[in-house]
Order: C-alpha cells, then structure tokens, then sequence
C-alpha cells in the first residue's frame, strides 16, 4: 500500500504545489471531479504504482494519452525527473491548464493538444500510458498506430477483464490497495508484430 513518506520532500512540494493550481483552476474551469482528499488519496497512489511498474520496465519515455489535468504523466514526472514525457490531450482548456502549471512549476514536459486517430500525428512511441475513461477497444485502436514494434501499453482499468487482441497482447496486471482503502488496475500490453 502506497504511503506518502515513499515520496521525496522535493516531489511532496512540488505535488502539493500542483495540486494548489489545479484546485484554484477547477474553480473556474472543470478540470477534474477529484477534491484535495481524493487527489492525495486515490490519484497520487495511481501516479506511484505507474513510476514504479515504469522504472520494472526500464521505461523512460513515454506518451500519456488523454492525460486530461496531467495525470498521470504530469505527475509521474514530478516523481520520476529522469522520464520523458509527452501529454497529449483533444481539449484546449486543458492543455492551457497544462502549459500554465508546467511553466509556473518547471516541469520539463512535452505537451501536444490532438485528438486521435489523426492521420497527421505520426509519432511513434516506445511506451503509451492512459487513465483517460475511453472504451478498451477504442484504446486499443488508437495506440497500435502509435506504438513502436515490441512498445508497451500500460493503462488503469476497473475489475472488468481486458478484451482479447492479436496484436496487443495483455502479459500482466497490477492490482494495488490506494491510500482510501480502494482498489485499482494496471494492465500491462505489449505490442507483438
């Protein structure tokens, strides 16, 4: 189970930083559902357990799709300076959220506002990371395009079992208790060409 006292003091500042932004943000423009409790408590255990599953992988660049307010990728890289990070996202109020928070904070991060498939986005990945609330086959159909040969899909999931496909091939989960006494899932796809 994660716990705070896991994370340097640097990353705690600069997530309670963040979180201070994304609130006063959220007053005026809705970014997320989450309140301060839930960001601590249930979005920042889902950011550790993907830094954690990332650094098994030996993963250190990779494409957030549908990162929304920038999780998890923005904040995988307050936890992880050593990862690149691409966050991509169809909405422009929350990618000016995005630019604004990576700027004020200096957080190294690439920010790209698409909506997907676009057939002018041909940028390939070696690792695509989601928690964005899409259909898994939707999910699925947009990332294979995207990802490199033998790349990795890596995305949270409910307790619904992932959905068969030839081509990205599920090799494990992840499940995990979060700071609220709550449960959650990563599934783990590589791409086999």
């Amino acid at each position: 189970m994660f716990h705070m006292k896991q994370l340097t003091k640097e990353a705690l500042a600069l997530f309670d930083s963040f979180v201070e932004i994304l609130l006063k943000w959220n007053e005026k423009i809705n970014l997320t559902s989450y309140n301060r409790d839930e960001l601590y408590k249930i979005a920042l255990p889902d950011c550790y357990s993907m830094v954690l599953l990332l650094n098994h992988l030996k993963i250190n660049e990779v494409l957030d799709l549908g990162t929304g307010y920038g999780m998890p990728g923005l904040v995988l890289k307050m936890l992880n300076k050593n990862i690149k990070i691409t966050l991509l996202d169809a909405s422009q109020k929350k990618v000016a959220f995005l630019e604004y928070v990576s700027r004020i904070l200096d957080i190294d991060v690439s920010i790209c506002q698409k909506r997907l498939p676009d057939k002018n986005f041909n940028k390939s990945f070696k690792c695509i990371i989601s928690k964005a609330s899409m259909e898994e086959e939707k999910l699925l159909k947009i990332t294979k395009n995207l990802l490199d040969e033998n790349g990795w899909l890596l995305y949270y999931a409910g307790n619904k079992g992932p959905v068969k496909d030839s081509v990205l091939k599920v090799v494990g989960a992840i499940h995990y208790k979060r700071a609220d006494g709550s449960f959650s899932n990563i599934i783990i796809r590589k791409k086999i060409c």
